[in-house]
């Protein structure tokens, strides 16, 4: 007896089955490819196995990529080795890869069978290559390792070209028996029957359905058929040149609101950190008329006594992101009532009777609104208001003197002139009842003429510095330009590199000195220490000064640009399911361009890197997706990302349980694929094993565990994650 050791690795490809019940499944052997067995159950999963195949003219044969193929539906009879009279089929697609440089060109397909034909040549079909230089056909058999498939350029010279790869990339369901070609000696013409088909039987145990085939060695549900494509992987395209660097905004300016002050008809707001470098947009909630003044001042007209709303301001320029902020509620004062009229007295007309009172003459609202609005007080540099306006009246301002900004150490006065709104009137009005921030008013009785003096502005002299934000300094980005001057209402500055170049360099740490000079009637005295800054960077300055210097992060590693020459990722795929628990699985992966792969998880798992190789460990029970990945470098360009899905089970779900099919250094169905299958806990499975094979080598049962371990019973009843593996001597 010579036992084989069991090959539960990562080495291997594996298959995931999802199981409610039992039948027997094939992976349409040699003898059967096309016939479909009677089936007693419903499986919900395609299967995925690797199919050797050798090309015409080679030296040796070659493995095919992994393919996807759908597994056969139930049909009324089965088909036996050698042909198939079943009410439906299974017809095979192919793909032979003859060259690009043959593409749009016909070409004539020919399978040499040593299996059913004893190498007898079948001229299979006359097809045009397409652009990627596959020729595609069908055939109803599986082509198995000794066969050959020859491609001829239909031309006059006959020339023979080898197809150096063979794919199946179908298998499709037909409602037409498939015929297929019987066995011919080698020199004879091939010739295409159909065979009997012999039925298929059952195990007469009642209890455990026991379905025989010469197909494959674990009985389970079948899926809805499905089929699978394999992608033909095409270049990635030539990488573009990368963008522009994309300017980089300052952090946003945000307004601070004081607090409101009612009127009779709105309310007033001062911008606490006003900054005439910003424009301003300010809303109010319910609608109010708004005006900001110069200085900062916001003044809300137009709403009715007894309304709340608040303002909203936000501030905008060109090198920041916009700031806002919006002001508490504020209720608007409500207007006193109106007194009601007199009664008119009834008039007497002879003849002893009395007639009514004639209509009211229209009744008018005296003035209330006494504390104008929107006259701010004189601040040098700015702008004169020259009109007004409320809901109660509208009115222009004269000063004097009459200059187009205010001045230093004058004493402006203000000559407002009201016109009442409709339904309002000045009579009644006391005098000296108006008011106006900032001056002193006064007025005649029942007049709307206000003479406000204000008190003389500041005396010549220099400003202190408050623009302490400094903006315009562009935060270093590898091949930019760096900024070396900038221009404020306040000052300007020249900003000094170092390290110094034209452009920004990679992997770089930069420090910019900024030197200020004031502007016409401002100082840089009063400044505090450290008080100026720059966004992106870490900024610092003495008291009194307009030196500041200021450190930005580094610049980062230059950006990798990617070749053109197209790699693939090969992988051999992990167990398709686990259990939270038990050991990590190994991925084993490579690229065709030898470069290091990139392993990440999302899901049910993590993937860890280790010393030698990655592996997946399971954390929850769920679907774990692995993604591979490998970005290019300077020859290559980045490979298509593959994934693995593995299911994982939870630690202590005992309702499913994991079933493991290794041959054991055999093959079946020209295959040494280990089998992994998500069964029903304590469901039962015939072990088939007609197709098993191992050279000269006779099968010896199926052992638990390892091929030392016990024998297993057959039908197999699964009631806990189990591994059975086929012992040969």
């Amino acid at each position: 007896m010579k036992n084989m050791t069991t090959k539960v690795n990562s080495r291997k490809s594996l298959l995931l089955l999802s199981v409610s019940a039992l039948i027997s499944v094939t992976a349409l052997p040699v003898q059967a490819a096309h016939a479909v067995s009677e089936m007693k159950m419903t499986m919900k999963n395609s299967m995925t196995m690797k199919m050797p195949m050798t090309a015409a003219n080679s030296a040796s044969s070659q493995k095919s990529e992994t393919i996807a193929v759908a597994p056969a539906p139930t049909a009324k009879s089965a088909a036996g080795a050698g042909g198939a009279s079943s009410s439906k089929g299974v017809l095979l697609k192919y793909q032979v890869y003859v060259g690009s440089k043959y593409s749009n060109r016909k070409v004539t397909i020919t399978v040499s069978d040593k299996q059913i034909r004893n190498g007898a040549k079948l001229t299979v079909a006359t097809v045009s290559v397409d652009k990627n230089g596959y020729a595609k056909f069908t055939f109803p058999a599986v082509i198995g390792p000794n066969d050959t498939v020859t491609t001829t350029l239909s031309n006059k010279q006959g020339t023979t070209v080898s197809g150096t790869k063979v794919q199946l990339v179908d298998a499709k369901v037909t409602d037409t028996p498939v015929a297929i070609p019987t066995k011919a000696p080698a020199s004879a013409d091939p010739v295409v029957t159909q065979n009997p088909a012999p039925t298929a039987t059952q195990s007469p145990t009642p209890t455990t359905p026991t379905a025989t085939q010469s197909a494959a060695p674990v009985v389970v549900p079948t899926p809805t058929p499905t089929h699978t494509r394999v992608a033909i992987p095409t270049p990635s395209p030539k990488p573009t040149a990368s963008a522009a660097p994309t300017p980089v905004l300052l952090d946003a300016f945000a307004p601070v609101l004081g607090r409101a002050t009612a009127t009779n008809d709105g309310y007033i707001v001062q911008i606490a950190n006003f900054d005439p470098t910003f424009s301003y947009v300010a809303v109010d909630s319910a609608g109010g008329r708004v005006y900001v003044s110069p200085t900062g001042q916001i003044t809300v007209t137009n709403l009715n006594g007894g309304v709340t709303s608040s303002i909203n301001v936000t501030t905008k320029r060109s090198d920041h992101k916009d700031g806002s902020a919006s002001s508490s509620l504020t209720t608007v004062l409500a207007a006193p009532a109106a007194a009601a009229p007199a009664a008119a007295a009834p008039v007497v007309i002879s003849g002893g009777g009395s007639a009514p009172a004639p209509a009211p003459a229209p009744t008018t609202t005296k003035v209330t609104l006494t504390a104008i609005p929107g006259v701010t007080p004189p601040v040098v540099g700015m702008t004169p208001v020259f009109n007004i306006r409320s809901a109660q009246y509208t009115g222009t301002v004269a000063w004097s003197p009459a200059q187009s900004t205010f001045d230093f150490s004058t004493a402006y006065t203000a000559v407002i002139t009201l016109t009442p709104a409709s339904g309002y009137t000045l009579a009644g009005v006391s005098a000296n009842a108006y008011t106006v921030a900032g001056g002193t008013a006064t007025n005649a009785e029942s007049s709307g003429v206000i003479t406000v003096h204000f008190p003389t502005t500041q005396a010549p002299g220099l400003l202190p510095v408050t623009a302490t934000t400094i903006s315009g300094i562009t935060l270093p980005v590898f091949g930019a330009t760096p900024v070396t001057s900038i221009v404020a209402p306040q000052y300007v500055g020249s900003v000094v590199w170092s390290p110094q170049g034209a452009t920004f360099a990679a992997s770089t740490v930069y420090t910019a000195t900024i030197t200020l000079t004031p502007a016409t009637n401002f100082t840089l005295t009063g400044v505090a220490a450290n008080a100026f800054t720059v966004a992106g960077g870490t900024a610092t300055n003495a008291a009194d000064s307009g030196v500041i210097t200021v450190t930005f992060p580094s610049t980062g590693a230059v950006p990798i640009v990617v070749g053109s020459t197209p790699q693939l990722i090969s992988i051999v795929p992990v167990a398709a399911a686990m259990r939270v628990g038990a050991a990590d699985q190994v991925i084993t992966a490579s690229s065709s361009s030898g470069l290091a792969l990139t392993v990440t998880a999302t899901g049910a798992c993590t993937a860890a890197n280790g010393s030698r190789v990655p592996t997946i460990h399971a954390t929850s029970a769920g679907t774990c997706t692995v993604a591979i990945s490998q970005p290019g470098d300077t020859t290559y360009a980045p490979a298509a990302t593959t994934t693995i899905t593995v299911t994982v089970l939870g630690a202590t779900d005992f309702t499913k349980s994991i079933l493991t099919i290794d041959p054991n250094g055999g093959s079946y169905n020209g295959s040494t694929d280990i089998v992994t299958t998500v069964v029903t806990t304590n469901l039962s499975a015939n072990l088939l094993t007609s197709t098993l094979t191992n050279g000269a080598m006779t099968f010896q049962g199926w052992r638990l565990s390892n091929v030392g371990g016990p024998a297993a019973s057959n039908p197999f009843t699964v009631s806990v994650d189990s591994v059975l593996v086929a012992a040969w001597a």
